[in-house]
């Protein structure tokens, strides 16, 4: 099942989202609290603290695979 969440950029702030549009909901509320920015993202499913299009351990996966 894919897993959305909310999250600055400071990371993930809350997960366990079914849909992208309820993530996109939390992440408006957090904007009107006061956050500069926040968007909402599909999780990563290895590494659930981080966005799936831009996990800092899948793409460093990635680089190490390339220079071999």
């Amino acid at each position: 099942m894919t897993e959305y969440g909310a999250f600055t950029d400071e990371g993930c702030f809350f997960a366990g989202f079914s849909s992208l549009a309820s993530a996109a909901e939390e992440a408006a509320y957090a904007v009107a609290d006061g956050d500069e920015w926040a968007y909402a993202a599909e999780i990563c499913p290895e590494h659930e603290e981080q966005a799936l299009h831009t996990c800092e351990e899948c793409f460093a996966d990635d680089e190490e695979e390339d220079e071999d």
